[in-house]
């Protein structure tokens, strides 16, 4: 897997991922999100048509991919707020590693090859799923919010 190659999986998984968790958390409405295949499974994504979801997909686009091809994005935690805009519900935490130019996700899990790679993904979407499917059901108003930490010596 080239550098670029490994962004681009690094962004779709990162997509895919906070689509499924604000799917599942029921933060957006159902219109906003659309099946995709991931790896030849059924996941969901953002729907362009949804200004809620385009409003996600901006955020992620603007912070949260340009720090990951810059390799400074040090963790991205999607955080889950109450009606108050304080209090933290949930934290959903990805954390990146950077090595001759590829991204990773952490703890490092070895070689990278383009198989393991759609493995690794296919699985890490299926674990996240089940997990947040099996949580208990937001309080009425919760939101969320992304928060970034940067490697200091890459910006």
């Amino acid at each position: 897997v080239d550098a670029g190659m490994s962004v681009t999986l690094m962004r779709n998984f990162i997509k895919c991922s906070v689509a499924e968790i604000c799917r599942a958390r029921g933060l957006f409405n159902p219109e906003s999100f659309k099946q995709c295949k991931v790896v030849d499974q059924a996941r969901f994504t953002f729907a362009d048509t949804c200004p809620d979801a385009k409003a996600a997909v901006e955020c992620l686009e603007r912070g949260v991919f340009s720090a990951l091809s810059r390799q400074y994005l040090r963790e991205l935690a999607v955080v889950v707020l109450a009606a108050d805009r304080v209090t933290v519900l949930e934290s959903f935490v990805f954390a990146f590693t950077y090595r001759g130019g590829d991204v990773h996700l952490k703890p490092p899990c070895g070689p990278v090859t383009h198989d393991k790679v759609k493995v690794s993904f296919v699985e890490a979407l299926e674990a996240l799923v089940k997990h947040v499917e099996k949580l208990p059901p937001l309080p009425p108003g919760a939101c969320f919010t992304f928060r970034l930490t940067y490697y200091d010596e890459r910006c």
